[in-house]
This record gives structure tokens, sequence and C-alpha cells, in this order.
């Protein structure tokens, strides 16, 4: 039987051949090496999954199958388990797993091992007085079990997304999205006090945030930007492009516009997402996957009186969307974008008063034809798309735009 061994931190897992369906287990506490190696945590035979041990997570790092090997994940239920200062720690999932994916695990205390089922190639990986009895008064097992599956059922469970712009507005509305779905977030914009905010709240319901106060206008920061979240938080699978900025600070026809914020609009919303998905691209590369979301707007696909910059930069981030999009679809990884019609925020509530204004209406009627359903949006409606975005069911949607306007562009 092939078999492979993982080092790290002082446990020794074993990875089973096909004939085990891709059994993991760990290996008696008698046959660990006594000063493992953390600088060489990892030594993987092909057609195995790859898993990294770290603190309280199995981290998937390389899925390598050959044709035939395995079936599809849907059909068996793969099962990590670490022999942990005597006591058990096991995760199910019937997902297929794959590189970047980071799976929870818990401690059950006092369980003994079977003495031929956990590591010896019986066809029972778990051994059969591990199997959990059928209660049928109980179908669902208990609270602990269903909070566990609810857990894998998490469409980002265990990825890292950077997302910049995210103390408020879509930024703040998708990265509290994402971590409800289990990704690690990386919150990056230029207020410190916002950010905190939205690492508060990602930590009251038990999610993963830090923030990076990050001013994107600099060409320097980007770059560093993707080093910092890597070093920090383990590694990156999504990039999400939010940061931006409006019309509503110098809303001017073309013949009167101010130069320096056309610079500094293209800047901030084309220059500064190009520079963080170059930064990106050789992690995801590397293994294979990664997800890219750019919130574009629907003023990238029209004109925009008054706001000719906003609206030129918009248009060059969805050519920047397809170009890329075009270069990486053979490597795994996905690249999008969003374009919102009106928002609910504070940059898109100065741009309606100008536009109430220009137009000799009050505020309230504007609202009410701003677009066919009669309203702006609210944040959290960009949310949805961008949580399919990023999952493992979008790997063939790639170099599209995707329009949530309130059918204010229907193309």
């Amino acid at each position: 039987m092939n078999v492979s061994k993982t080092r790290f931190s002082g446990i020794v897992v074993e990875l089973k051949g096909p004939e085990t369906a891709g059994s993991v287990g760990a290996k008696p506490a008698a046959h660990r090496e006594k000063t493992p190696d953390p600088l060489d945590p990892l030594v993987a035979a092909p057609g195995f999954h790859r898993l990294l041990v770290e603190n309280d997570r199995v981290r998937v790092l390389d899925v390598q199958v050959a044709p035939g090997q395995f079936e599809p994940m849907h059909r068996h239920r793969q099962s990590v388990i670490v022999v942990l200062q005597g006591g058990k720690a096991r995760f199910q999932t019937a997902r297929w797993l794959s590189a970047g994916t980071r799976l929870q695990w818990s401690a059950h205390r006092g369980q003994k091992r079977s003495p031929a089922g956990l590591l010896d190639g019986s066809g029972d990986p778990l051994g059969e007085q591990h199997r959990k009895p059928h209660h049928p008064s109980n179908p669902r097992g208990s609270e602990g079990e269903r909070e566990r599956e609810s857990m894998t059922n998490r469409q980002l469970e265990g990825k890292v997304a950077l997302i910049t712009g995210a103390g408020r507005g879509i930024g703040r509305a998708i990265a509290l999205g994402y971590a409800k779905e289990g990704a690690s977030i990386a919150a990056a914009s230029r207020t410190r006090e916002e950010l905190d905010s939205v690492v508060t709240e990602v930590k009251a319901f038990g999610g993963q945030a830090v923030a990076f106060p990050a001013d994107l206008t600099d060409a320097n920061v980007p770059a560093r930007l993707v080093a910092a979240v890597v070093e920090t938080l383990g590694g990156l699978d999504i990039l999400v492009n939010n940061a931006g900025i409006g019309t509503a600070q110098s809303p001017r026809p073309v013949k009167e516009f101010d130069d320096d914020y056309w610079n500094l609009t293209l800047q901030l919303n084309l220059t500064a997402p190009y520079l963080l998905s170059k930064a990106v691209l050789p992690i995801f590369l590397e293994k294979r996957r990664g997800r890219i979301i750019n919130i574009a707007s629907v003023a990238g696909k029209i004109g925009l009186v008054h706001g000719a910059a906003y609206s030129a930069s918009k248009h060059g981030l969805l050519g920047l969307t397809r170009a890329l999009a075009t270069e990486v679809a053979s490597s795994g990884i996905t690249v999008n974008a969003i374009c919102p019609g009106p928002v609910r925020s504070a940059m898109n509530d100065q741009r309606i008063r100008h536009d109430a204004q220009r137009l000799g209406i009050t505020l309230q009627e504007l609202e009410s034809r701003i677009t066919p359903i009669g309203r702006r949006l609210e944040p959290e409606e960009i949310v949805p798309m961008a949580v399919l975005l990023a999952g493992e069911g979008s790997s063939g949607i790639t170099g599209q735009a995707f329009n949530i306007c309130g059918g204010l562009a229907m193309f």
C-alpha cells in the first residue's frame, strides 16, 4: 500500500492509498518522531490529498489524483483523524477537498482506537466500534454534530479572503458575509476605526478577521499588503478588489473636470486592482486555484453624467477582468466582476443629492425612480453573488460581469 507521511508540530499523519478511499489517520504516539523538523512539514506521494496539520485545523495543501483513483468525493465520506494527547479528533466531509481547503476538527477525549480499524487498511478506516449508533428518535444526531455538519456546509470554510475597502458599504457587507461562510478575513482600508469595527463584529460570531490599514493610492502598498496577509493568515485564496472612489467629491462635466481627481480616481479604481491582482497571481498560480472578484459598476457599461473618471475607471476594470480571466483560465483561477447599481452608502448618498439638485427634483422622488424596482440596493444584496463567485461551485465562471442593479442595466 502506498503511504505518505506529513510531519508538523510533532504530529505524524498517514495518507492511505485509493483502496481505503483516501482515509487519513494518525500514527500512535510511540511511532512519532521525537524531534520533527518544522521546516520540512510535508512529504507527499502522488495521488493523495496533501494535508498539513496546523494548530486547530487540517489544511489541504494540494490534490493530486490520477484518473480513476478516486470516485467523486460526494460518493464517499472523507475522514481526517488525528490522535493527540490521548484523545481522538475526527472531521468528516462529503465535499471534494480542493487545494487551499482548511478543515475544522474537534477533539473527543478518552476514546480508544480500534485495534484493527484506523490504519490497517481493512477497508473500514474508522473501525466499526467508532461508528456512531443510529438513534431513530434523533436522526440528525446531537446538537454538536448538527453544528459541525453546518460548518462543513459553509461555502468558504477555511479560505482566506483579502477584501479592500472593507470598512464600510459593500466591502463591509462582503467581509461579514464571507466570515459567516467560514472564510478568514483580511480587511483592508484607510480608516483603522472602521476596520476595527468589522473585526469586532466578525469575532463576535466566532469568525476570524484581521485589520490591515492600507492606502492603495500608494503604488508600493498593494504588494506589501498581500505579503502581510499571507504572513499573518498563512495563505490567500480570494481577492476582492472593492476599494474605490466615486464621483460625489467632484461631480463635473468633462470640460471642467479636475485633472488631479481624474488621476486619483484611476489610481484607486483601476491601478490598485491591477497591482493587487498582479501581487496575488504567483500565489494562485503556484497552487492552481484562486478567485479574483472586482467590484465594478453599471457605470462600467453605460455613461455617467458628471462622472467621466468613475465611468472610465470602471470600464477599464471590466477590461482588466476579461483580459486577466483569459490569461489564467487554464490555471484554476477565475476572475469576475460584479456591477452594482446605486447602493445605499455614504458615498452614494452624496451622489444622489447632486443628481436631485441637477435634475430639480426632490431626493425622495429621485430615489423612487432611480431603478426599475423603485429604490436603491442595500450593500447586503451584493453579498450572495460575491459568495458564489468565491466558492468552489464557480470554477466554470470566469471573465463575466454580473449586474446587481435593480434592473437599471439589463445587459
